[in-house]
């Protein structure tokens, strides 16, 4: 958000949402979390890694997508022993002593329910749901467990200490990420530009590539063993840096401590 703002030559101010959401139409047609806020004008843009969805877009405008994702499998890093590795979902269901699960109240959950593909409606009937991602991520831990989420979430903290977990296959969605504002709002237009600008220049996939694949605690197998960094390796100003960037991204994924904006 700092670097648009300053583009738009405006300031701005973060608060974390109050309630913790994203943003979901309660029962008596409200709505919570970053959605409802940007509604009742509380915050002027909600920042996070939020899903364009056909039912936010009645109520909120958004910008065009900072990100896209799909869903793919997250589970514990196998062992040269281990007699059944897991590359697609066909291979997955064909575990029957695996465990599989998604965030309760997700896209990912969302997208399994509308699907009338019989592996899907499989893989949904299978499904042990959790109340966040954080939660399911600590199932992979354990073992004997699958945890379907988001791309950008599973690369994230596939690639981060202690360097236990892996992700297989791009499936189901193709979703995106936008920032959410008023309806009608003057600030959509101005967003939508600088969006365009930071894209077509390349600094979006730069960013990308350094917090999620070069800025990063486990790399690639080297002589058949994962590399890890010694911790002499990591500048510890660069770290510091990372740790609210993790901070960041659990807040806004795992609804701890997401963040909305709000131009002064």
């Amino acid at each position: 958000m700092a670097k648009i703002t300053h583009m738009l030559g405006i300031e701005h101010r973060l608060f974390p949402v109050h309630d913790g959401r994203y943003g979901n139409k309660r029962s008596d047609g409200t709505w919570n979390g970053i959605i409802g806020e940007v509604m009742r004008k509380q915050a002027d843009i909600g920042a996070a890694p939020i899903y364009i969805t056909k039912r936010r877009q009645e109520v909120v405008d958004f910008t065009r997508p900072f990100q896209r994702v799909q869903a793919t499998i997250l589970i514990k890093r196998p062992t040269s022993g281990d007699p059944f590795p897991v590359h697609t979902v066909s291979d997955l269901l064909s575990r029957s002593t695996m465990s599989i699960g998604t965030l309760r109240k997700g896209v990912i959950r969302h997208a399994l329910q509308r699907s009338n593909v019989t592996m899907y409606k499989e893989l949904l009937r299978r499904m042990v749901l959790t109340d966040s991602n954080l939660a399911g991520i600590a199932k992979v831990r354990r073992g004997g467990f699958a945890f379907v989420l988001p791309t950008n979430i599973a690369e994230y903290v596939s690639n981060m200490h202690p360097c236990d977990l892996t992700l297989r296959g791009r499936f189901l969605v193709d979703s995106g990420f936008g920032l959410a504002v008023l309806k009608g709002s003057s600030l959509l237009e101005k967003l939508n530009k600088a969006l365009e600008v930071l894209e077509r220049t390349g600094y979006l996939d730069r960013l990308y590539t350094k917090w999620w694949h070069t800025e990063v605690d486990c790399r690639p197998l080297v002589s058949g063993k994962l590399y890890r960094p010694r911790a002499a390796e990591r500048n510890s100003a660069t770290r510091q840096f990372r740790l609210l960037a993790s901070s960041y991204l659990f807040a806004a994924t795992l609804c701890i401590f997401n963040m909305s904006a709000k131009v002064q």
